[in-house]
């Protein structure tokens, strides 16, 4: 009969369990950064919609998700339901939405070099990028006020972001760019 050594199964399964939820920290972080399009720390639902139609777009129920924030909003920010960090991270694993997989299709990024060197491309391309993407939205002719000041406000944040130097995740940047690059799509259809 074979002789396991329960302390060494131990040993291995906790660290198993440390790489798995480091893992899932990381996809989960990114998620929510990516989310915070306004950078007020927290994600309101539109936030919630607008990362789910993109990064999960072929499960996106409108309904369904609104009932699911609904019913995780842990925090009142600025007279509207929010989720937290803590919050939004329960409903990622909860729900098995925005993973790493899910994240890296949706930037196109099949190998995690790719990300930096990508970052640094928007890097050089963001005073161009952030110029049309202004002018995007000061060319719908349609769309309210409030709503084109909002998108106005991203560009903005996400220049700061872009332009930190702090150290800083940059895959949840390339998520925000590509996301605001698609909503003005969206935006722009209606005009």
């Amino acid at each position: 009969m074979p002789v396991v050594d329960l302390d060494a199964f131990v040993s291995r399964m906790l660290s198993k369990y440390k790489m798995l939820v480091n893992r899932a920290k990381t996809y989960v972080i990114n998620a929510f950064d990516s989310s915070d399009l306004d950078g007020n720390g927290v994600c309101n639902l539109e936030e919630f919609l607008i990362l789910n139609r993109n990064i999960e777009a072929d499960n996106y129920n409108e309904e369904i998700l609104t009932n699911i924030f609904n019913d995780n909003a842990d925090e009142i920010t600025d007279g509207e339901p929010t989720l937290t960090f803590d919050k939004f991270a329960a409903v990622c694993v909860d729900f098995n939405i925005f993973t790493e997989e899910a994240q890296d299709a949706f930037i196109g990024i099949r190998h995690k070099r790719e990300i930096d060197m990508r970052f640094e491309e928007l890097k050089i391309q963001w005073p161009i990028k952030q110029r049309e993407y202004e002018a995007r939205v000061n060319g719908l002719k349609y769309t309210e006020l409030d709503v084109k000041e909002k998108w106005k406000e991203i560009i903005e944040v996400l220049h700061d972001k872009i332009n930190s130097k702090e150290k800083q995740e940059v895959k949840p940047l390339l998520i925000a760019e590509k996301i605001l690059d698609k909503e003005l799509d969206f935006l722009e259809i209606f005009e």
